[in-house]
């Protein structure tokens, strides 16, 4: 059971040093009294129901865009690269202009959305939600800054046009499946800042302890799952875990769970600020990052092709081998390029 928090009329104070503990030691935590109403919930899982219980060909007419904003069939990704394609199909929607006005440059991850064609009432549902997740995501953020000795505005000017992402996952039954070979999503950190993370109330969700167990995530589902992602531990220093986990696969009863992805601009300059200022200039790992760039990595990671992994496991074996290895992995680059 992971610990939880009470968010309700407390103190920023209060809550962050709760946020502090808990993101040092599992960098996972579920949240209580945050304010969402319970029908525009109950109202988002049950279009969420319908949209993937609609026939294959209205969901593949809004596939996956050039701006990442869409429906993904089962197996389409695999967000562990090297695992198997993940038993799960998503839609995804982000951050839209309120004024409808073009952005002036064109950004990566920022377009219109790819809704439902004739489905108004899904299109105001997911827009309804983002808005009112995205007020319970800023105070979060308030506390978090504050634990990493900040003023509680630290992250507020890089939400002008965030990435921020909704996605609805749905997780069908498979009950043949090899236990080792399948997961319903494969083991992974999330990239972001933080994830607030609706679910239906049934299990699946895994959390890796340091010692390599795997624990369930278990949280009642009127509570929100909050986790710390990669750019938040970056900012920390490493002070919070941005802890792997993964779903298993279903077997008996299928599952939804609805993540809020907590990413700012694609501009923000994500650098540590808990760490040294020389230690964080000379020290690689620590080198300051645009957020945009960054998620265009970890993104085309999780829906590489299979010539392409296979390239980079080559790439990656060292020793006597590693001259001829480069080779295949060069002929390989050439074979994938050509098709």
């Amino acid at each position: 059971m992971i610990p939880k928090i009470d968010i309700k009329d407390r103190a920023r104070d209060r809550i962050a040093d709760e946020i502090s503990r808990h993101c040092r030691q599992v960098g996972f935590f579920a949240v209580t009294g945050h304010g969402l109403e319970q029908g525009l919930i109950n109202e988002l899982f049950a279009v969420s129901r319908d949209f993937f219980g609609s026939e294959q060909k209205e969901k593949d007419a809004v596939s996956l865009s050039e701006f990442h904003r869409g429906y993904a069939r089962v197996g389409a990704e695999k967000i562990d690269p090297y695992g198997p394609e993940d038993f799960r199909e998503t839609y995804l929607m982000g951050w839209e202009s309120p004024d409808e006005e073009p952005l002036p440059q064109r950004i990566p991850f920022l377009g219109p959305n790819n809704w439902p064609a004739g489905n108004e009432y899904f299109q105001q549902v997911l827009l309804s939600y983002y808005h009112s997740v995205m007020q319970v995501a800023q105070f979060l953020l308030e506390c978090f800054a504050l634990t990493i000795g900040q003023a509680a505005d630290f992250f507020k000017n890089n939400f002008k046009a965030p990435l921020s992402n909704l996605v609805l996952a749905h997780y069908p039954v498979l009950e043949n499946a090899p236990r080792q070979a399948m997961l319903g999503c494969g083991e992974h950190t999330d990239y972001g800042l933080i994830t607030l993370l609706l679910h239906d109330g049934n299990p699946g969700l895994q959390v890796k302890t340091r010692q390599g167990q795997w624990l369930s995530a278990d949280a009642s589902a009127d509570d929100l799952i909050v986790n710390v992602g990669d750019m938040m531990e970056f900012i920390s220093g490493g002070k919070y875990i941005s802890n792997p986990h993964r779903v298993e696969v279903m077997r008996h009863t299928p599952r939804t769970s609805i993540p809020f992805f907590v990413q700012p601009d694609y501009e923000a300059l994500i650098k540590p600020v808990l760490v040294p200022f020389d230690e964080a200039e000379n020290t690689g790992r620590w080198k300051p990052r645009l957020a945009g760039a960054y998620l265009e990595e970890r993104i085309a990671q999780s829906f590489i092709s299979d010539e392409q992994k296979l390239i980079l496991a080559l790439k990656s074996v060292a020793g006597p081998e590693k001259r001829v290895i480069k080779n295949i992995a060069e002929l390989l680059k050439c074979l994938s390029l050509s098709q």
